[in-house]
């Protein structure tokens, strides 16, 4: 084998790593770009400060651009699995204390 047969596979693999993260970023455009449209009618029904409001646009990509360097360190020292557990927990966590809040001032009208 020489040298131009074993880059093929490397090359292909790039390649290919290349295209899947374009795919995940074209996947998490729309779930961070969408809620733009409905700032106004969130803010109504909630009566969220014009700060909160933009802190739910603003925190996302703040936090991807803060955790993702962190990923790979995490994921070789604990593993895939053990890294990507505690945020897939915590997701479900969050919105059903967020659901079940105990101070009525701050939950939204109903």
């Amino acid at each position: 084998m020489n040298g131009t047969e074993a880059t093929r596979p490397a090359a292909r693999r790039l390649a290919l790593f290349i295209g899947l993260m374009v795919l995940v970023g074209l996947n998490l455009r729309p779930a961070l770009s969408s809620l733009a449209p409905v700032l106004t009618r969130i803010q109504q029904d909630t009566g969220l400060m014009p700060l909160s409001i933009g802190a739910l646009t603003t925190l996302p990509v703040l936090c991807l651009g803060i955790f993702a360097p962190l990923a790979p360190w995490l994921s070789k020292h604990f593993g895939p699995e053990n890294t990507l557990s505690p945020p897939c927990c915590c997701c479900p966590a969050v919105c059903c204390c967020a659901e079940c809040r105990p101070w009525p001032h701050c939950s939204p009208a109903r």
